[in-house]
């Protein structure tokens, strides 16, 4: 009703790792317009998963790592395979991969392991299709903030 709305903003935040430990992160970067933020998160725990430079064919096999609907043990993450099923006209991804609340922000690899997208959406009503950001949003993102990411 043109009423003005407030929102609390935290740049600090937390992250679990793969063996459950809580881990302190900054938010760097959020882009609400494409669902994306990025964070970092002090000391090397892992090896960085690598960009890809190109979206995979349409029907090329993909991979998933997520949490949907807060299923997780530490040493354990659901991991997940599908299709890369092409761009829709307002931009957005398409992958046969099963999305729920829980899903979002987690990587699709492609079979190099390379990242090529990050689930956004899924559909409540037909739960195996997922929608992720695009590869130039995410390379825009990286570019933006290539000084921080030194």
């Amino acid at each position: 009703d043109g009423m003005p709305y407030e929102y609390d903003h935290y740049s600090e935040t937390s992250v679990v790792d793969f063996t459950g430990n809580i881990r302190p992160a900054t938010i760097m970067d959020i882009d609400t317009v494409n669902d994306l933020c990025l964070m970092m998160v002090r000391g090397i725990w892992a090896d960085a998963v690598p960009i890809s430079d190109e979206m995979p064919l349409r029907g090329e096999r993909v991979y998933n790592m997520a949490a949907p609907l807060g299923i997780f043990s530490p040493g354990m993450v659901l991991t997940f395979d599908g299709l890369y099923a092409g761009k829709d006209v307002y931009g957005d991804d398409f992958f046969t991969i099963p999305a729920w609340p829980g899903s979002s922000g987690s990587p699709i690899l492609n079979s190099d392991g390379e990242m090529v997208g990050i689930i956004h959406s899924a559909t409540p009503v037909f739960p195996n299709i997922a929608l992720a950001t695009t590869l130039d949003i995410i390379n825009e993102m990286m570019a933006e903030n290539s000084e921080l990411l030194r």
